[in-house]
């Protein structure tokens, strides 16, 4: 499975154009067939996130290292996700509700942070304090806060041969 650099993969997100992604590749407006065969989402909230907010996890601070596709069983396709290392084994990183669905939040990427899975697990409904954001800004926030995008993102070759170190 091909593994693709962070840097690269973002360079597709658009935060401003939810329809962009125009490339000879695109099915639709919202995705594009890489040349693994791997379908990309360029505007969907998970991709929007890791562009606004960085690919760290607000909790923990793993950090994502690379993109590959994961089967979705459904459609029998893959589709691109968000990995990093832990002890050698990978850790998936996902989008996270600062203020959870079940307290009143909202889908809003302002109400969103980044974390890896086992965080995520392990907050279930819980609001994780001292982010930097407040309950107030997160319920006014339209998705254009910008003061996180990209830290913590690596610049190697667009794709990662399987098996290779960072």
């Amino acid at each position: 499975m091909i593994r693709y650099n962070v840097d690269y993969i973002l360079s597709f997100v658009d935060l401003y154009n939810q329809k962009s992604a125009s490339s000879p590749k695109c099915k639709n407006s919202y995705d594009m067939i890489l040349d693994g065969g791997e379908v990309l989402r360029p505007n969907s909230a998970n991709m929007r996130l890791f562009k606004l907010r960085g690919v760290k996890c607000i909790s923990c601070g793993i950090e994502g290292k690379y993109f590959r596709g994961v089967l979705q069983q459904n459609n029998g396709r893959y589709y691109l996700c968000l990995f990093a290392l832990k002890d050698r084994k990978e850790v998936l990183m996902t989008k996270d509700h600062i203020l959870p669905k079940s307290l009143g939040g909202s889908n809003d990427l302002g109400n969103l942070q980044v974390m890896c899975t086992d965080c995520n697990s392990n907050k279930k409904d819980s609001v994780i304090k001292n982010q930097g954001i407040s309950k107030e800004e997160v319920k006014k926030n339209d998705g254009s806060r910008t003061s996180r995008i990209c830290h913590g993102v690596y610049k190697t070759s667009p794709i990662l041969e399987k098996g290779e170190e960072e």
